[in-house]
């Protein structure tokens, strides 16, 4: 139940790699061409990667729930969506 009605989201750990995929992340993160990465910066699509890079910076500097409204994503048709955009840290095993 929880995957077909959360919305999309990805677990980082501190290096930026995605460590965990929710369903339906394609509209957001899709692989470059090349060598596989697990980077979440080189997966995010464009009109994503520059709100995402700030708010995994400032979430993992303040520790605290970072949310950026109207970002908006090229999708492949090359129309745009807006949406919400939220970096949550969690704590770290053993940190509480």
């Amino acid at each position: 139940v929880l995957e077909r009605f959360a919305p999309p989201h990805v677990l980082v750990n501190g290096d930026g790699d995605v460590v965990y995929y929710s369903a339906r992340t394609g509209r957001y993160l899709e692989a470059p061409q090349g060598i596989p990465s697990r980077q979440v910066l080189a997966l995010a699509r464009s009109g994503l990667r520059l709100d995402l890079r700030a708010a995994l910076r400032e979430a993992a500097t303040t520790r605290r729930t970072i949310v950026r409204e109207n970002v908006v994503v090229d999708e492949d048709d090359q129309q745009a969506q807006s949406i919400k955009l939220i970096v949550e840290p969690l704590a770290e095993r053993g940190k509480g």
